[in-house]
């Protein structure tokens, strides 16, 4: 006898189950690995961003410029020089008409010239009136930095010439704070930014004018610290070469500035980002001035002396 060979209906019912339920997890763990590839990619994005950031800031702190001016130090080293040949003289032409006048009240007739001449210990003296005077030149300072715990502004050689005849050199105030903008993409949305401002034009506040951009948004923080000369042992909040710097930072430019970024999107779930990084001054020109040296050579003779 001949049976017809099949499957039951169960086998059928219990085949299309397995089949259902291996396309469902199928689709499940292809929609999860979707989902966590986008995710990833807009982290590395986030991250791309405050590192981007951080590249710009370091590369304008690394082009950060300290002028000084070596012909006006100079000068007035000529100046203290002539001034103290000229007080070694005029106290050697006033002892000698000083023993002249001692010798003639000791009736050594001598020593008195002729009528109408004129002792060659006087007549170099000055006349009333006559004071010379050897005024210094007073440099004015154009370049600064001047660092906050919360924002930065200096000068660098950090300006690009986009025009053949552009009358502005390569020399910028940049200035780095966090601020309140709208975003970019959504207008609607508001938060607190990183600006960058910079100034082709050089004058005496370094930390106004020019145009400004934001630079970075959903900042929680920015914070900067600095080391230099005779704080090599610990970093300071402040840096400030103005005349509200202190003995350290004044007229002086920092070795390097810590730059410390936290963002977090504003959305659900988004992670915070932070980073930091030390950013070195390529030539922060703090080396002394040749009167200091002289002053320390002078102290230093002294103490063998002694």
């Amino acid at each position: 006898m001949n049976y017809s060979k099949g499957f039951t209906l169960l086998e059928v019912i219990i085949s299309v189950a397995i089949l259902a339920f291996i396309s469902v997890f199928t689709a499940a763990s292809i929609q999860n690995a979707i989902k966590f590839k986008a995710k990833t990619i807009k982290q590395i994005e986030e991250t791309a961003y405050v590192r981007d950031a951080l590249k710009i800031m370091a590369e304008d702190i690394r082009q950060a410029y300290n002028y000084k001016d070596i012909n006006i130090e100079l000068f007035n080293l000529a100046q203290d020089e002539r001034k103290k040949r000229y007080e070694q003289k005029k106290n050697k032409n006033s002892k000698g008409k000083k023993e002249g006048e001692k010798k003639e009240g000791e009736g050594e007739s001598e020593s008195t010239p002729p009528t109408g001449e004129t002792s060659p210990q006087t007549e170099t003296a000055e006349k009333p009136g006559q004071q010379k005077t050897f005024e210094k030149k007073e440099e004015k300072r154009f370049t600064q930095f001047l660092g906050e715990s919360d924002k930065l502004n200096f000068t660098c050689t950090c300006n690009s010439r986009s025009l053949e005849n552009s009358p502005f050199s390569n020399l910028a105030e940049v200035g780095y704070y966090t601020e309140d903008c709208r975003g970019r993409l959504d207008k609607r949305k508001s938060s607190k930014c990183l600006w960058r401002r910079l100034s082709p034009v050089i004058d005496d506040k370094v930390d106004e004018g020019g145009s400004k951009q934001v630079l970075l948004e959903d900042v929680e923080s920015v914070k900067f610290k600095f080391i230099g000369p005779e704080s090599e042992e610990e970093w300071r909040n402040t840096w400030m070469t103005d005349e509200s710097g202190d003995a350290v930072s004044k007229n002086i430019f920092p070795y390097a500035v810590e730059i410390s970024i936290e963002m977090k999107p504003i959305k659900e779930g988004a992670k915070k980002v932070a980073m930091t990084v030390v950013a070195p001054l390529s030539f922060p020109n703090h080396q002394k001035t040749t009167q200091e040296r002289i002053d320390e050579q002078k102290k230093a003779e002294e103490t063998e002396k002694q």
